[in-house]
C-alpha cells in the first residue's frame, strides 16, 4: 500500500529553490578558502589519471600503489629541482623570518 503524498505547489518550489540557493551561496562565501584546494586537487587528480591508467597497466600495479608512483613521480618532477641542500642556512633563515635568526643560534648550542 503506498501513502499519497500531496505534490508541492508552484510557490513551494520556489521558495525552496530560493532558500536552497540562498544556503549554498552562504557557504560558499563561508568556506571559500578551502574551496581553491579542493580545485586544485579535482584538476590534480585529472590530469594525474592517465599516468595512472599507464602505470597500472606498464609495471602491473594494483590501483593504489599506481596512484602513489604516479603522485610521487610528479612530485619528483615538480620539486626535485628546487629541493636542495642550502649551504648557508643562516642565510635562509634570516630572509625568511628575522625573528628566527634570534632563535637559530641559541638552538645550534643545545646538546
Amino acid at each position: 500500500m503506498q501513502i499519497q503524498r500531496p505534490r508541492w505547489s508552484s510557490s513551494t518550489k520556489l521558495v525552496v529553490t530560493l532558500l536552497l540557493l540562498a544556503l549554498g551561496i552562504y557557504l560558499l562565501s563561508r568556506f571559500k578558502e578551502a574551496i581553491g584546494p579542493f580545485i586544485i586537487a579535482l584538476i590534480l587528480a585529472y590530469v594525474i589519471s592517465p599516468i595512472v591508467r599507464w602505470v597500472e597497466k606498464r609495471l602491473k600495479l594494483q590501483r593504489v600503489p599506481a596512484i602513489l608512483v604516479a603522485y610521487l613521480a610528479t612530485l619528483a618532477l615538480l620539486a626535485g629541482p628546487d629541493i636542495g641542500i642550502d649551504p648557508h642556512p643562516d642565510d635562509a633563515i634570516q630572509r625568511a623570518e628575522p625573528g628566527y635568526a634570534a632563535l637559530y643560534p641559541r638552538s645550534r648550542s643545545r646538546p
